[in-house]
């Protein structure tokens, strides 16, 4: 089960599954199949399912977003309006129903159903809520208010209201909190994507079998790549894909577009994009899942390859910029947390560098270190670093309107990755980071690179332990 998809861990009792069919005779009336002590409960007609949430990081998590996927047995839920939620004590928690598949060639009952709620966890602790199918629910809020019109997209979890443009490849236009613009998305902003200089780029020519499998073929062809910064077009694609009283994501796709035209240029854009962004019924996030992917069908089909791509946009609020960051230990001889006041040509900047891996023992990782510092002026010098530490967890930025905490799931493990937030209050997340000296990246023909990033918006200036805390819950 996700959280945010960040790392409860839930057990779903999966005797659903086992139960028997309507109009069996049981041996009891009630047929109770116990896992981890709590019972799964079925008479033939009505079912009690026990999902247990556990919280795995250390962090008190209060009306935390919970989404899970749960068989049903065949034949006994027709239609979701059915199901109901409900705690310990019996008392009803709101949730979103959707049905994902069903039982088509036999009943076209529900096979599996998606639940989105939100729940309270204690810090290692867990808890166990129950779906039945006594219903219908008599806690029904009302849906998340989705507005669709001609030029975007707008939606009112509660607590933010976002604005999705349509015609822009910002991704995100506007995020207000508290009636105040926190975050904007201009011109330039969203994601972006920098090709590496090469001598040449490969063809994708299809796939030949040897004893490993099947291996994808490539041609190389003695045409210049230049190092030029693509950024997003207008997205060809922008869609409600869920939505409910709980939990809505609206889905954007398009393609990386040169800024400039020339020699090197790729003309027709470098990878596409896939953008979800998820919004929970009052919450201030807003959890960005960010595809970059090769999969364009145009022929021939390109490798390309490329030094950095990540997202980009702009605090919203004049006046100077306040900018904290941080992650784990161990310490050395420098703190794991810094925070500046930035001045017009300054840049803070949050570092995860590569890390280490090793065959033996298996599964070992080794973290490349972190640092946080500052750039200045347009050259880039860098001053000792104020900062460091193992493991890079979470930025935080604040300007006279408001502020983001940014959290990126797996910031260590895919490193090297950036947070940097400059004095004109730029905010740019390089998901894949620039690593002068190594090899750069490219994505084959059907490959994709997927990113968790959790914005979360606060009205005041940035507090370490708030912004650690929800990071921790999220990685």
């Amino acid at each position: 089960m996700t959280v945010g998809h960040a790392v409860i861990v839930v057990t779903v009792t999966l005797a659903a599954l086992a139960a028997p069919l309507p109009g069996r005779a049981l041996v009891d009336e009630t047929l109770a199949l116990r896992t981890s002590g709590v019972p799964y409960r079925w008479d033939g007609k009505v079912f009690r399912i026990p999902l247990t949430i556990r919280d795995n990081s250390g962090v008190d998590r209060r009306a935390w977003p919970v989404t899970s996927g749960v068989p049903l047995p065949r034949g006994v839920v027709k239609d979701v309006a059915s199901l109901r939620l409900t705690d310990a004590e019996g008392r009803e928690i709101p949730c979103q129903f959707t049905p994902l598949s069903r039982y088509w060639a036999l009943d076209g009952s529900v096979r599996w159903v998606l639940l989105d709620f939100q729940v309270d966890v204690p810090a290692n602790g867990s808890v166990t809520v129950w779906l039945s199918n006594d219903g219908p629910a008599r806690v029904r809020p009302p849906p998340l208010a989705v507005r669709e019109e001609a030029g975007f997209v707008e939606v009112d979890t509660g607590a933010i209201q976002v604005r999705i443009p349509r015609h822009t490849g910002a991704v995100l236009g506007e995020v207000r909190l508290g009636g105040r613009t926190v975050l904007r998305g201009g011109e330039g902003d969203g994601p972006f994507i920098r090709s590496a200089a090469a001598p040449f780029y490969e063809r994708f020519r299809g796939l030949r079998w040897n004893p490993a499998g099947w291996h994808k073929l490539r041609t190389r062809v003695n045409r210049r790549l230049a190092e030029a910064l693509y950024r997003a077009g207008p997205p060809r694609r922008v869609e409600v894909e869920r939505r409910g009283s709980m939990h809505v994501i609206v889905k954007l796709h398009g393609t990386h577009l040169p800024v400039r035209r020339g020699d090197g240029i790729v003309p027709d854009g470098l990878y596409n994009w896939t953008t979800r962004l998820h919004l929970y019924a009052g919450k201030p996030w807003i959890l960005v899942q960010h595809d970059i992917e090769n999969s364009s069908r145009r022929r021939p089909q390109w490798v390309h390859p490329f030094r950095e791509a990540g997202l980009a946009w702009h605090l919203a609020g004049p006046g100077p910029v306040e900018v904290a960051a941080g992650g784990k230990g161990p310490t050395g001889t420098k703190p794991v947390t810094a925070q500046f006041r930035l001045g017009p040509s300054q840049t803070a900047v949050l570092r995860q560098r590569r890390g280490e891996s090793s065959k033996w023992p298996r599964g070992r990782a080794k973290p490349g270190g972190y640092t946080v510092g500052l750039l200045h002026g347009a050259t880039g010098r860098g001053a000792a670093p104020a900062a460091m530490g193992e493991r890079a967890r979470w930025v935080s930025a604040y300007a006279a309107s408001g502020g983001v905490d940014v959290a990126i799931r797996y910031f260590w493990e895919q490193a090297p990755r950036t947070v940097s937030v400059d004095g004109a209050g730029q905010l740019r997340i390089a998901l894949h980071a620039d690593d002068p000296g190594a090899r750069p990246y490219d994505l084959d023909l059907g490959e994709r690179s997927i990113h968790d990033v959790l914005l979360a918006f606060h009205e005041g200036p940035p507090e370490p332990r708030r912004a650690a805390a929800l990071a921790e819950a999220f990685e």
